[in-house]
């Protein structure tokens, strides 16, 4: 085991060492860096740089203090656009400049900071501004002009990594040969389970679900049964997680099997259990107290939010309850679309938030327009639940492409 220990730290060396082939300064001036940069406008849509328009450069050594700085206009031969074709023709941008000047009159091994600060000159006293780092590593002199000496130089270290790999797999090898299953089996195994009666390899659990075995550090065994109420079965893959009672610290998390049975193990003491599972609504908390073995009985039921104003669109519902488990009404719930989203298809969307509040039961809905109709796709909705002392949460969510979809945190 420790010549494995060796072998990794070696290669862990190496590849801190190969960290020195990055951005260099070398003070022959070539090497460049390239660094990218937008120009937005008063809703955050990019636009193009215009006559006017002046961009800022300011750099800061590694402890901070200030290495360079540069102002430069629009058009200057150090800024170089691209246009991206399929993004309504809007530009990228890229400042261009030599690491050597970037790096300042006291060059310094470590990671810079640099800000492009963009004014429009338009009036409206926009500045956009975009921040970023680069590494610069002194290489010595001799690698950065003898190619001959960086190649053997690569070369060694390669052959060094292999070496190491070699002394790995001959570690592993000798390890299979000193420790056999059953050996290993014996370590983590102790209570014989049928089929499974040789010595040596048996398990404690082999004859169990993994759903079912007991979770939790108690003294006692305590099995939670979730029913559906309307037809009295047992209901599967329900998530439970049970809490102490105030509420500060999570006890223990498990989920029923296909009897819709879960398993604890537990001490003396009264916790909350809550239950999860798509498409069932259950009581927010159950209280049990234990002070022995038990059995405690979850109730469930199947809930149907109804179909959405608009066969396309996705009814998001959920419930909103305070912290003693009994339910919250009069909470306003929020869904908003960030600046610049104003397409779903061909039509404008109007407005960019709608909001509800929760009503007796806690209950809310809000029919939205799925995430895969927007331009762009990849945007997401901000959900808001506030009461009037503050806000509760604020998420920002994907709604999927369904009829329906219950919104949890």
């Amino acid at each position: 085991m420790k010549r494995i220990i060796l072998c990794l730290f070696e290669i862990l060396f190496l590849f801190d060492l190969c960290q020195g082939f990055g951005i260099v300064s070398n003070g022959i001036d070539r090497d460049t860096l390239s660094m990218p940069f937008l120009v937005l406008d008063s809703l955050g849509n990019p636009v193009d740089l215009a006559a006017g328009d002046s961009a800022y450069l300011v750099v800061f050594y590694p402890g901070g203090g200030l290495a360079y700085r540069d102002s430069m206009a629009y058009n200057d031969d150090r800024i170089k656009s691209y246009e991206w074709e399929d993004f309504d023709g809007a530009k990228s941008y890229v400042l261009t400049e030599k690491v050597s000047v970037l790096d300042g009159d006291a060059p310094s091994n470590g990671v810079y900071a640099y800000v492009i600060t963009v004014d429009d000159n338009t009036g409206a006293d926009l500045m956009t501004s975009t921040r970023g780092f680069f590494q610069v590593v002194n290489t010595p002199l001799e690698y950065s002009l003898d190619s001959a000496a960086f190649a053997r130089k690569a070369v060694d270290s390669i052959n060094l990594v292999f070496d190491s790999l070699a002394k790995i797999i001959d570690s592993l090898e000798h390890l299979s040969e000193a420790v056999d299953s059953s050996t290993l089996a014996g370590c983590i195994w102790n209570t014989p389970q049928s089929n499974h009666t040789q010595s040596g390899t048996f398990g404690k659990y082999l004859d169990a679900e993994i759903s079912g075995i007991s979770v939790g550090g108690g003294a006692y065994s305590i099995e939670i049964m979730v029913l559906d109420t309307a037809l009295d079965q047992p209901i599967p893959g329900v998530g439970l997680n049970v809490r102490n009672l105030p509420q500060t610290a999570l006890i223990a998390v498990g989920q029923s099997d296909n009897s819709g049975s879960a398993g604890f193990s537990l001490n003396p003491d009264t916790f909350m259990v809550a239950a999860f599972a798509p498409g069932y609504i259950f009581h927010p908390y159950d209280t049990i107290v234990v002070t022995g073995p038990g059995l405690d009985t979850l109730f469930g039921y199947r809930f149907d939010p109804g179909e959405p104003t608009d066969p396309g669109m996705c009814r998001l519902y959920g419930f909103v309850y305070n912290i003693s488990g009994n339910p919250e009404s009069d909470a306003a719930i929020t869904a908003r679309l960030p600046a610049g989203v104003t397409r779903a298809g061909a039509a404008l969307i109007s407005p960019l938030m709608v909001e509800t509040t929760s009503d007796g039961n806690g209950y809310f809905y809000l029919d939205l327009i799925p995430n895969t109709e927007l331009t762009p796709d990849t945007t997401r909705y901000e959900i808001t639940v506030a009461r009037p002392d503050g806000i509760i949460l604020r998420e920002r969510v994907v709604v999927p492409d369904q009829s329906s979809w219950l919104f949890t945190w």
